[in-house]
């Protein structure tokens, strides 16, 4: 079980959480899920790394996963507010479950941008970059390590570390230790801090 690899809570189990959270496929009221998201953080950085992270993620799929499929991954002019915010939890917390439809909707929408060159619409780019091909990867990490004034720069030079790819990975670690490339000191820090 997942709370194996998990020890006590102030005064409730790990056990007891996942029995509440267990619920939130069921979920609707935003303010619920914004209080469960401190839980669900506590979680994902506890059981990174450990045995139990892959059986976190399918129970972050599976309570997740009924909300998108009843309403969609993006959202229509003149929406609840109240339904933007459910949606905008449940996809953050399925694309961090590495939920393909969720990755592969927000690498469209980051090859799109990429295409034009227009930010249409938001996009995580770190779920963006997980499953990106190398051709498209090396585009974005050269463009990062020459051009200074590099639309959205900063945003893709944080979440280069996302790639799920090896390859890709490789050619992230070269251009954050190569320092012929015009990366400041900050920059390589911030990249090496917030790779996921």
């Amino acid at each position: 079980e997942i709370y194996l690899a998990w020890t006590d809570l102030n005064r409730v189990t790990a056990a007891d959480c996942l029995d509440i959270l267990s619920y939130f496929g069921e979920e609707e009221e935003p303010i619920a899920w914004s209080k469960a998201q401190s839980m669900l953080n506590v979680f994902n950085s506890r059981l990174f790394g450990t045995s139990a992270y892959e059986k976190f993620q399918k129970f972050l799929a599976k309570i997740t996963a009924p909300h998108l499929d009843e309403n969609g991954l993006e959202g229509i002019d003149g929406e609840a507010s109240s339904l933007t915010s459910l949606r905008s939890s449940a996809k953050t917390w399925n694309c961090r479950a590495l939920d393909e439809k969720c990755l592969k909707y927000e690498q469209q929408k980051l090859e799109a941008y990429l295409t034009s060159g227009v930010l249409s619409s938001t996009f995580d780019f770190c779920h963006a970059l997980r499953l990106l091909g190398d051709d498209e990867y090396s585009k974005i990490v050269t463009a990062v390590a020459a051009n200074g004034t590099y639309g959205s720069r900063a945003s893709f030079l944080t979440s280069l570390g996302c790639s799920m790819k090896e390859e890709n990975l490789k050619k992230f670690l070269a251009i954050t230790i190569d320092s012929a490339n015009i990366l400041s000191p900050a920059e390589r820090q911030n990249a090496w801090i917030n790779t996921a």
